[in-house]
């Protein structure tokens, strides 16, 4: 029998700060629509007050992750770290995390935007399985609400976070199928470069784009979620848990009419907390291990989305593991 590669651990960690949004104070996006309004009388979200301190969240979390698993650096052999938006463009962001860290093996950033903590676990899963590599650490991150002008409607939907998990051989939910699909026909984030009469450069959601993802997403979530149960030999009717990429309120029941399924089977995580870009599904696993009474042995998927590049579903055999999510105590250096 194949020794399906396992989650030995995984950490989610948020900035101290919390905004509490009423139903009432919600503001029209490109993403809203009239189905199924959010209900939830307050939701959150989490934002960091310098982007820049997007790199204590990732280190706690991955310090975390690994106190969690009673591991040292020493035995990580391979990092793969995965941010919704870098910080720069020289892409050394995994480098230096490795540096701050003290991990001495070899590391790679990879860019499929939000759905990066799924396809880095698809990524992880085959290093794994072909056995050059023992212990791997997946590290999360997000900050791209702040790459946004302020008077951005959507970043109503964003947090900050970071969340880590450490994949190989011993004790956790096992990997035992992943399945990717393109989304390149989605319409991509526009990047505005700063002039002399705009001198901030930023991002923004082109119009239309929210619609088309509503339209769209349908198809995406059942072609990777069929894919993964199919590489597998299940039946969607053999799923016994669900997440998919919650960036907005609407994708649960989205998801469920997709895929013809009670919506109860699908985990929700937007009320808690918004879009955490690819670090949400890691945060979502360890959510479901708390909140969703998971029995061993039970199949779960968990599919992560970034538009204009991959979609990512991995299936899962679920055992109990050590995780946990907490705000971080270190801000500004201290």
């Amino acid at each position: 029998m194949l020794n399906f590669p396992r989650i030995l651990s995984a950490s989610g960690v948020l900035p101290d700060k919390r905004i509490d949004i009423k139903h009432h104070d919600e503001l029209t996006t490109e993403f809203s629509t009239n189905v199924d309004q959010f209900e939830a009388d307050t939701r959150h979200i989490w934002p960091l007050d310098d982007k820049r301190d997007i790199d204590i969240l990732l280190d706690d979390s991955f310090l975390a992750a690994m106190e969690y698993a009673q591991l040292s650096v020493d035995d990580i052999d391979f990092l793969i770290l995965s941010q919704s938006w870098p910080d720069n463009i020289l892409g050394q962001e995994s480098g230096l995390l490795a540096k701050r860290i003290g991990l001495k093996c070899p590391s790679i950033g990879i860019n499929v935007g939000t759905g990066g903590g799924c396809t880095a676990m698809e990524i992880a899963s085959s290093l794994i399985l072909s056995e050059r590599y023992q212990r791997i650490a997946i590290v999360t991150g997000c900050n791209y609400r702040h790459f946004f002008q302020e008077n951005e409607p959507a970043k109503q939907l964003l947090s900050d976070g970071a969340a880590s998990m450490i994949i190989g051989q011993g004790n956790g939910p096992e990997i035992i199928a992943s399945y990717s699909v393109s989304t390149a026909h989605y319409q991509p984030l526009e990047y505005v470069d700063g002039t002399s009469g705009n001198n901030v450069s930023h991002i923004r959601f082109p119009p239309g784009s929210g619609g088309y993802i509503f339209d769209h997403l349908p198809e995406t979530i059942i072609d990777c979620c069929t894919g993964v149960c199919r590489s597998a030999d299940f039946q969607l009717s053999d799923i016994d848990a669900f997440y998919v990429f919650e960036p907005v309120h609407w994708i649960h029941e989205v998801a469920a009419k997709a895929l013809q399924i009670d919506s109860k089977k699908i985990f929700s995580t937007f009320s808690r907390y918004g879009s955490l870009g690819a670090a949400l599904n890691t945060v979502a696993l360890i959510d479901m291990a708390k909140h969703f009474c998971l029995r061993d042995g039970q199949l779960v998927i968990t599919m992560g989305f970034g538009a204009t590049s991959t979609a990512t579903a991995c299936l899962l055999r679920w055992h109990d593991f050590p995780c946990r999510i907490h705000q971080t105590e270190r801000m500004n250096g201290v």
